[in-house]
């Protein structure tokens, strides 16, 4: 039986080295950091010392939660992986795969959504395609690509930190995934951890955006010096987030579990669905 036979979610290291590692097409020169595993974004030398960066994300419809609740993950996921640079997003193109179920309402007001989150964080869209598919039935409604040019010297990507630097996390762990829990089953977490607790738990999902922190950095650290490298925190978690930039960066890393702040709300929503947070 194939690898993909059970799989479901992002491939893992070994699959992405046996079936996908130097297969990338035509190589051209001015790639100067193209696809690895545990790097997000892609560098292209635009010359004159400039350099265009790029990162693709699948976009999230879970009409259950709602098409803000929809859109907001869609965007800052896509944001997030950009702001690693180490700066902000600036252009942005989306391919709509949408469910054939999905009324022009619903549709008309995800792509508000969008628009609105868009032009508050001053990315232009330029493009892409929208379209409905028979039979589409997951989560996974198309993919969005964002893009943005910088000083190339100054752009940082996952790959390059070294032996000795010191991780430093943001927020805590756990964020996203246990706010989403509390939304989609909100009478579960309110019988049994009470309103406030609830309500703070669904609150840290409009938290999820590392665009502040990363600016934050990136403004006030010599880039490539005091800070060489940044990745966000998505699907695999904090340790996977660890994994994907020590295997990027060809190290090893030890974690003081303890050191790992975990909110509390956080903590006993993981624990009321028996999770790991």
């Amino acid at each position: 039986m194939g690898a993909f036979e059970n799989f479901s979610g992002k491939i893992s290291a070994q699959i992405f080295k046996q079936n996908l590692l130097n297969r990338y097409g035509a190589k051209r020169k001015e790639v100067i950091c193209g696809p690895k595993f545990g790097v997000d974004t892609a560098v292209i030398d635009l010359g004159n010392g400039s350099a265009l960066a790029i990162s693709s994300d699948p976009l999230t419809l879970i009409p259950s939660l709602g098409m803000k609740v929809s859109a907001w993950l869609s965007i800052h996921l896509l944001v997030n992986d950009m702001c690693t640079t180490g700066f902000a997003p600036q252009y942005a193109q989306f391919v709509l795969n949408l469910p054939s179920n999905l009324s022009r309402e619903q549709f008309d007001e995800y792509w508000q959504y969008i628009h609105d989150l868009c032009e508050t964080l001053d990315v232009s869209i330029t493009g892409g395609h929208t379209g409905q598919v028979p039979g589409q039935d997951s989560t996974i409604s198309g993919g969005g690509t964002m893009f943005l040019q910088a000083q190339k010297d100054k752009i940082l990507t996952s790959n390059l930190a070294q032996d000795g630097d010191s991780l430093i996390l943001t927020k805590g762990a756990a964020l996203s995934s246990t706010s989403l829990l509390a939304m989609a089953f909100p009478d579960y977490v309110r019988r049994n951890l009470g309103e406030t607790k609830f309500q703070k738990a669904i609150n840290n999902f409009w938290k999820l955006s590392v665009l502040p922190e990363a600016m934050l950095a990136s403004t006030n650290l010599n880039h490539k010096s005091e800070l060489r490298a940044m990745h966000d925190v998505t699907e695999g978690g904090v340790y996977g987030a660890i994994n994907e930039m020590a295997d990027a960066s060809g190290l090893g890393f030890v974690i003081n579990r303890t050191k790992i702040p975990v909110l509390n709300e956080i903590r006993e929503v993981a624990e009321l669905f028996k999770i790991d947070p």
